[in-house]
């Protein structure tokens, strides 16, 4: 399943990530511009304002 977490990079995001690396999902984390996540490996990271992507 493809799973799309918003506010990866909050304490709950975190937590949904890991929990859905170890379920074996594919994840895109959606953060806010200029955010101080890393992404773990083989997460889609899509940096966003609200919910309009950033070009």
């Amino acid at each position: 399943m493809h799973l799309v977490i918003a506010g990866a990079s909050g304490a709950t995001g975190r937590l949904l990530i890991e929990r859905a690396e170890a379920a074996g999902h594919k994840i895109t984390a959606l953060v806010r511009p200029r955010s101080s996540f890393d992404a773990p490996a083989g997460v889609r990271l899509l940096e966003t304002q609200g919910l309009a992507p950033l070009a």
